[in-house]
């Protein structure tokens, strides 16, 4: 059986996920409420919003939608993604810079879709929507 998160109006800070062919001295540790998240990478900085955020499964069998607000801009997000995605065994798919940048990848059985939209007000916000690959 699958977990389910789901709240309202919460905001939760995160700690950046290191991936798995990197040595902990380059990144911070895993804590919670990340930990759950060893198939992606999370920006230093980031706060989930609970309220837009829906996940069902754990650990590299989640599906869902993660919704993030970093202190970062889009243009550094989008980089930070193409780069850290391939450490966590993803291979892109297809990747769109414009006012909202879109990247696709997938990873045996998984797609893994990357919105980053500049925030007006503050840094930017990224949503990881997770789904089967054939389904």
């Amino acid at each position: 059986m699958g977990l389910l998160l789901m709240a309202c109006g919460q905001i939760a800070s995160l700690t950046p996920a290191t991936s798995p062919d990197q040595s902990p001295q380059g990144k911070a540790a895993r804590t919670e409420p990340f930990a759950q998240f060893k198939d992606i990478p999370i920006p230093g900085g980031a706060e989930m919003d609970m309220e837009r955020t829906i996940i069902l499964g754990s650990q590299d069998a989640w599906t869902g939608r993660v919704h993030l607000r970093v202190n970062m801009s889009a243009t550094k997000l989008f980089e930070f993604y193409k780069l850290e995605m391939s450490g966590f065994g993803w291979q892109e798919v297809t990747s769109v810079r414009a006012i909202i940048s879109v990247l696709t990848y997938e990873r045996s059985s998984r797609v893994a879709t990357i919105q980053i939209l500049s925030n007006k007000i503050k840094g930017t916000v990224v949503t990881v929507t997770m789904s089967p690959k054939d389904g």
